[in-house]
């Protein structure tokens, strides 16, 4: 009788879990249909915002919707999280040739930051020559809402000259940056700015 109820009890349990993984299925069948439509019409923080919701189902995530999940967060400014996002979908089809040239061309163009401000009034992030590139500009745009919002940004940007709030520094490819703005070097470059316009 004990084994009959153990067997009854494991019949249950594989009858649990099938549902929960159906259940999860169904719901990633749901978002990745959302996610696909707004890729259609360009709904960037829509698609961005479904991928994330893809994560959190913990299944495995179709190359395709890698794919659109890195198309989007590049729209979005978020070269660190696009260049993840192609990663993965290298992992399943290591040949495709496409998005082998769009992470070496991420690789090439793009450097890592970690910029961190004591005050957002502060964190001001200028590029010292102008940019033509569309998705460049949105990069960098990126990286100044979330000095805005949080005073730190830690992803990519163009490479290039830049400005710091006052601190320049020249990022190259391959080659990571920290810059850290306490009010007192902020201060300090005030005055040295102040001094120069009064010789």
């Amino acid at each position: 009788m004990t084994n009959f109820i153990r067997l009854i009890f494991c019949l249950f349990l594989t009858t649990e879990v099938m549902a929960d993984e159906f259940t999860d299925q169904a719901e990633y069948e749901r978002i990745s249909i959302d996610m696909e439509k707004m890729g259609r019409n360009g709904i960037w923080t829509g698609v961005d915002k479904r991928y994330k919701d893809l994560e959190k189902l913990g299944v495995n995530i179709q190359f395709d919707h890698y794919v659109l999940g890195a198309q989007a967060a590049q729209e979005l400014g978020n070269i660190l999280e696009c260049k993840k996002r192609l990663s993965e979908a290298l992992e399943i089809k290591p040949k495709k040739k496409q998005l082998k040239l769009w992470y070496e061309a991420i690789d090439n163009n793009y450097g890592y930051v970690a910029l961190f401000a004591t005050s957002k009034k502060v964190a001001a992030l200028e590029r010292q020559n102008m940019v033509a590139d569309p998705v460049h500009q949105k990069a960098i745009a990126f990286a100044q809402q979330s000095l805005d919002k949080d005073g730190e940004f830690e992803g990519m940007i163009p490479i290039g000259e830049y400005n710091f709030s006052g601190q320049k520094f020249r990022l190259r490819a391959g080659i990571a940056v920290q810059l850290d703005i306490s009010s007192r070097m902020r201060r300090l470059e005030l005055n040295k700015k102040q001094k120069e316009k009064g010789e």
